[in-house]
């Protein structure tokens, strides 16, 4: 209680000349809902500031949530509804059910299951397009904590790093067996702008791409310009995949990025964005391309294989 009296200012009780707090009726009130939200699963550092009313509606939404889940219909049923309201068979129904428990190992297990049940392509472009909507919901209406968030998306992560190392193992084997010259390979390279740590998007798109076969090199986030012109060159990279940041801040540094890239990096390597980029000002180029879903960034990798490939 100390603790977050004087970490979070959770309470300020009134004190006697003698040091002993006096905690009025309020006080003791918060106290004990913070207790209620925390035994939700609620981190005390997104409580402590919040008043009374709020804390009260805070709890009862779980609770109401809690109730809901133990009304669901037997599994059997709700399954056969899943595959009617989804189309591939699978609902992450029971995977947030046991991340709501804080069983992240039967979390990480029923990730695996709808993994194991579906074509990559449907794992990404509609089961973890089920899953990130649930999970922003959740979070949006307080009832997935922060510790939950990041505990899924490293889950998440985890498997989607897999799937794209396992078929670049596999293609790299059949390149060197095969003994094609390299610039006969299309080189496509995945990241996000300098300071974005939104990956998710890029991600998924290496996964996809990775899975066609596409030889490909996540970069991962937060990359400034000058080490994308300089990777695109030693990789001799001909596109260059990033997605739009959703941060402010980044995002008006964008077109003076986008326009940095274009002066730098080699001719032939055009730029494609992921996300929605009419209001960015971003640079005006034949180079540049944008796609503001994943399933058309899907469409447009299917043929990329097709063009022609410069050489360096």
């Amino acid at each position: 209680m100390r603790a977050w009296e004087l970490r979070y200012r959770a309470v300020s009780p009134r004190r006697l000349d003698n040091g002993r707090r006096i905690y009025s009726a309020h006080d003791v009130e918060k106290l004990q809902l913070l207790v209620a939200a925390r035994q939700a699963g609620h981190s005390i550092s997104q409580i402590a500031s919040m008043e009374n009313p709020a804390l009260k509606e805070l709890i009862g939404r779980y609770m109401e949530n809690t109730k809901l889940r133990a009304d669901l219909p037997d599994e059997s049923i709700q399954e056969t509804e899943d595959k009617r309201r989804t189309g591939f068979g699978t609902s992450p129904r029971r995977l947030f059910s046991q991340l709501d428990k804080f069983d992240f190992v039967s979390t990480y297990n029923e990730l695996l299951g709808l993994r194991a049940k579906t074509d990559l392509d449907t794992f990404i472009l509609e089961v973890l397009d089920t899953v990130f909507k649930q999970l922003d919901e959740g979070v949006s209406k307080h009832m997935i904590c922060l510790a939950q968030e990041h505990a899924l998306s490293a889950m998440i992560k985890s498997i989607l790093l897999r799937e794209f190392f396992h078929p670049r193992k596999i293609r790299l084997e059949l390149r060197s067996k095969n003994e094609e010259p390299r610039e006969k390979f299309r080189q496509l390279a995945f990241a996000t702008l300098d300071g974005d740590l939104h990956e998710f998007g890029i991600l998924m798109a290496a996964v996809l791409c990775a899975n066609r076969g596409i030889s490909s090199f996540y970069l991962g986030s937060s990359v400034p310009a000058e080490e994308l012109i300089n990777a695109a060159r030693r990789l001799r990279i001909d596109t260059l995949i990033l997605s739009i940041p959703k941060e402010p801040l980044i995002a008006a540094k964008a077109p003076g990025v986008f326009q940095d890239l274009l002066d730098n990096l080699p001719p032939h390597c055009r730029i494609v964005i992921g996300g929605k980029s009419e209001s960015l000002g971003i640079p005006s180029d034949d180079r540049i391309q944008a796609f503001q879903t994943m399933k058309a960034l899907g469409k447009f990798l299917e043929n990329i294989k097709a063009d022609p490939v410069v050489a360096y």
